[in-house]
């Protein structure tokens, strides 16, 4: 079956039983990006052995796993029968900055589909799906799990690479002397932004341990002596700046805790503040696919939801803003701007 006649085409039977096959799809992905397959074929094609001898691996498996994914695009093969890269697979590479290398392995992990089997049960119940599994919520668990926590970190970067360019491109810091980066994860979207506006500066404000991270990786990038790095529990109080955005926080929350978050932002800002919310809006009619699955992964692994712009409306106006637009952008996110009410 070749790619342009799975998922989008076929019969609705057979468009229905490809859906449920989505998930090995999933794991091959994840598998390979954990493998190394796709830095391994970085500077040369290789056969299915010689890539199993490389990792220790089991030939034949491994061949069934990268023919697969030939017919998905995701490698292709030569004549000679030796693997390549393709533009899907340069993104598992591992030093790749705008890649999906972690995202993948995430996903496939134990991390990923634990909590997915047991959605059904949390259809009965309302009761999230991680927390079920793992009898702690995604946070707490990640702050017990040191090697969890790293590859969630660097997952999360991975997803704020897939928005960086369309938000940067979109996001106006003309006349913002500091913008605080509320839950800043490793400092990527602050980091572009203060290389577009040299006189900006920036807080980043995280868990401490993500601070630290952060401030090594801007300190690299020669970024560092404009920023402080202040570490924070932000259901308790935020740093005091000219502008504040958050790039996938909210969503991260149910309204009752989202709203304290975005109080204690309030709290330290002017008249003249803004406030910066990233984040995918979801549609009122039955388009934005992908904006509603990851809907579902809120509910999964957070007790959380993906909102409508009314939805987003609402929530503000009930923590002290009022909503001034959404800009829409070419990434997955758009920008939603609020001003102290």
């Amino acid at each position: 079956m070749s790619i342009d006649k799975f998922l989008n085409r076929g019969t609705p039977k057979e468009q229905l039983l490809d859906f449920t096959l989505v998930s090995i799809v999933a794991q091959l992905i994840g598998v390979v990006a954990k493998l190394g397959i796709a830095d391994l074929l970085k500077h040369k094609p290789m056969s299915a052995e010689e890539l199993a001898v490389s990792i220790d691996a089991h030939g034949p498996f491994l061949f069934r796993v990268m023919r697969t994914l030939v017919a998905f695009d995701v490698f292709r093969q030569g004549l000679d029968g030796k693997f390549e890269l393709s533009p899907m697979s340069e993104l598992l590479q591992s030093d790749n900055k705008n890649g999906l290398h972690h995202i993948a392995i995430l996903n496939a992990s134990y991390l990923g589909w634990k909590p997915q089997g047991a959605l059904f049960d949390a259809i009965k119940t309302g009761e999230t799906p991680f927390e079920t599994i793992f009898e702690s919520n995604l946070y707490d668990f990640l702050d017990n799990h040191i090697e969890d926590a790293q590859l969630f970190g660097a997952a999360m970067t991975n997803l704020t690479n897939v928005d960086l360019t369309g938000i940067i491109e979109h996001l106006d810091c003309s006349g913002i002397e500091t913008i605080v980066d509320i839950g800043a994860g490793e400092g990527e979207l602050l980091s572009e932004l203060l290389i577009k506006y040299p006189e900006l500066k920036g807080i980043v404000a995280d868990k401490e341990n993500t601070v630290m991270i952060a401030q090594k990786k801007l300190k690299y990038k020669e970024l560092g002596a404009r920023c402080e790095f202040i570490p924070i529990d932000f259901f308790e109080s935020v740093p005091r700046g000219d502008a504040y955005i958050m790039r996938k926080v909210i969503h991260n929350w149910n309204d009752e805790k989202a709203s304290v978050i975005l109080k204690n932002c309030r709290a330290k800002m002017t008249p003249q503040s803004k406030l910066f919310i990233v984040e995918a809006v979801l549609a009122n009619d039955n388009s934005g696919a992908r904006a509603k699955i990851r809907d579902i992964e809120m509910m999964i692994y957070l007790s959380a939801n993906q909102r409508t712009k009314k939805e987003f409306q609402t929530l503000l106006e009930s923590s002290g803003f009022t909503l001034a637009r959404v800009i829409e952008t070419n990434a997955p996110s758009s920008i939603i701007v609020a001003t102290p009410a």
